[in-house]
């Protein structure tokens, strides 16, 4: 037994004072700094499926989520409530406007799969012209909508669907439509397609034949990601790449009112692109900085309202409410 004299133990129960040594820190969050602690918040709101999703809308109050096997849920005021949808095939996409019972929402998917949300359930079109095509993704605005699928694109003029032929065998994964009704549609082997005056074309000069899995914009800032960490953009007269930091693939890019670019792809990653700031390196770029959300799963598609209001939705039922800073 070890006896601790009296002397002893009165030093050890009162000692000296240390004082605190300074930490380096600096102003700058750049991805690879570990001296940064970001005062950023994504909320866990996953849903307990093992459901795949793989679109998103928001317009403020909660939002809708779609995935694979026809299934769909509205999230709003912390509960996940079930929208059945009618079909068993896959939904892929998801535009919006407005919010609440006032919400103009569309979901797309595969087997020709369009449906509207009418007094807050899924109704199917049953326009001929979509025929049985796998879309993968839609975006427009009321009465102009434009999908894209893995065999061609279809526009929506507020009464009818029509097929657009944008003179490539190209397989389109993602469109993004600016407030002029211009579009981008992206997809494999680093496909572009540019959409002005009502005609399609191909832009080329892209930095490599990644994989592109989302495109979004506003106004002419357009950007584009991909497989193994593609970031690129569209500076008014070609395609250009912008260094990620990362090999992990990305899969969802949305563009805020601001100006902002959120990202998220594989094992739960999240990052922000700011455009006009400049980080502390010999770059001219803007700053990418990592917003982690803690997820372990894959996240393929982001949305967002507000630059505190943005939704990132996954595999395994994830999904992540971005809430601006702690």
């Amino acid at each position: 037994m070890r006896i601790l004299w009296p002397g002893v133990l009165l030093a050890m129960a009162c000692p000296p004072p240390v004082t605190p040594v300074p930490q380096p820190t600096d102003d700058t969050d750049i991805v690879g700094d570990t001296d940064v602690t970001l005062g950023i918040q994504w909320v866990d709101r996953t849903i307990e499926s093992s459901t795949t999703l793989t679109g998103v809308y928001s317009g403020g109050q909660g939002a809708w989520v779609v995935g694979e096997d026809g299934k769909s849920w509205r999230i709003e005021g912390g509960n996940a409530k079930v929208l059945s949808s009618g079909v068993g095939a896959d939904l892929q996409g998801i535009w919006g406007t407005g919010d609440g019972s006032s919400a103009s929402v569309v979901a797309v998917g595969y087997a020709g799969s369009v449906l509207d949300l009418v007094e807050g359930e899924w109704v199917k079109s049953a326009d001929a012209a979509l025929g049985t095509t796998n879309f993968e993704d839609i975006d427009g605005s009321t009465g102009d909508l434009t999908a894209v699928s893995v065999t061609g694109i279809y526009r929506y003029d507020g009464s009818a669907w029509a097929f657009e032929d944008n003179g490539n065998n190209a397989l389109l994964r993602a469109v993004y439509v600016d407030d002029a009704g211009d579009a981008w549609a992206v997809g494999d082997n680093g496909i572009i397609l540019r959409r002005s005056s009502g005609e399609w074309e191909a832009i080329g000069g892209a930095p490599s034949g990644a994989d592109l899995r989302d495109v979004h914009g506003n106004g002419d800032d357009v950007y584009f990601v991909g497989s193994r960490g593609t970031f690129w953009t569209y500076d008014g007269t070609g395609i250009v790449a912008i260094e990620s930091g990362t090999k992990l693939n990305f899969a969802g890019v949305h563009v805020t009112s601001e100006g902002n670019v959120f990202i998220v792809g594989s094992n739960g990653y999240a990052a922000l692109y700011d455009p006009s700031a400049v980080a502390d390196t010999d770059s001219t770029q803007g700053t990418l900085t990592e917003y982690p959300t803690g997820a372990q799963a894959n996240l393929y598609a982001v949305y967002g309202s507000a630059p505190d209001n943005v939704w990132a939705v996954g595999n395994r039922g994830a999904v992540y409410r971005y809430t601006g800073p702690r």
